[in-house]
């Protein structure tokens, strides 16, 4: 799993589930802990909070305001790249 260009954990892999009948994304504990540590020096300036709900982050702050702050999360399936931007993954 990708943030931006930054590889999230090194030299591992986890299994990939596809449910084209969700909108959400859920990935391994740790690489959600990564993820949001990313998202905490990005949003510097804004206030998350990821305590209350510990599967899901939010801030104060709109979408459009934090989204030009946020990196793309990517997912490596098969060798490829699947990019998410964040105006699709910001809730």
């Amino acid at each position: 799993m990708l943030y931006g260009d930054q590889q999230l954990q090194a030299d591992t892999s986890f299994p990939a589930i596809i449910d084209t009948g969700s909108s959400t994304l859920g990935v391994p504990s740790q690489l959600f802990d990564a993820m949001k540590e990313q998202w905490k020096k990005d949003l510097k300036n804004s206030t998350i909070d990821c305590k209350t709900d510990e599967n899901f982050c939010q801030v104060t702050d709109q979408c459009s305001t934090i989204t030009q702050s946020l990196k793309p999360i990517g997912f490596v399936l098969s060798g490829k790249v699947f990019e998410v931007p964040p105006s699709l993954y910001l809730f």
